[in-house]
């Protein structure tokens, strides 16, 4: 990122643009919220068709839940440092939120795609297994029901609150990147 001496005070009439540059990458944000919400619920239809087959592919995507879940957290605790962080160093919060930003978007993309692999690895292994599993399928359907229940209360719970959280980022990212890129000349 090229810094340049004369963004360190953002001029007044720069505002007014800036406004409205925050309302359109707030309406972005509000597209990519429904794509991500559209994304998810699309995740857990086929989560639980896959939990559904076998009790060892439920182990398996409590896991990756536990693993997003810590995830999660760790986004929360990050977004509630940025928040205490003062204004009076604009330019710096600036690149290091773009540097968070960046990261978050490597880490969401690489828990996608494991997700995906793991579900294709799920249903790959299962086929073996069904069976043998079609024998004991109504006491551990009893079992996995209630745990599953327990387990996606609390997972959405957290990705409520995570949502609204990396959202906030999000948008405060938006408009920082795009103040950079108009002082920039770009």
């Amino acid at each position: 990122m090229i810094k340049n001496p004369k963004t360190a005070q953002v001029p007044t009439n720069n505002l007014l643009k800036l406004e409205g540059d925050n309302r359109r990458l707030q309406q972005t944000v509000g597209e990519l919220r429904d794509r991500l919400e559209r994304e998810r619920i699309d995740s857990e239809v086929a989560v639980q068709r896959v939990r559904s087959k076998a009790k060892e592919e439920a182990r398996q995507l409590h896991e990756t839940i536990n693993a997003l879940r810590g995830e999660l957290e760790r986004v929360s605790v990050e977004n509630d440092e940025k928040q205490q962080v003062q204004m009076s160093n604009f330019v710096s919060k600036n690149n290091q939120l773009q540097d968070i930003v960046n990261e978050m978007r490597d880490k969401l993309e690489k828990a996608r795609i494991d997700s995906d692999e793991r579900v294709q690895k799920i249903n790959a292994a299962s086929q073996d297994e069904i069976v043998q599993l079609q024998l004991t399928a109504h006491a551990l359907r009893d079992q996995l029901e209630r745990e599953s229940a327990q387990y996606f209360d609390k997972l959405q719970d957290a990705e409520r609150t995570s949502q609204n959280d990396i959202t906030q980022l999000h948008e405060t990212i938006s408009v920082l990147r795009e103040r950079l890129e108009t002082q920039n000349g770009g």
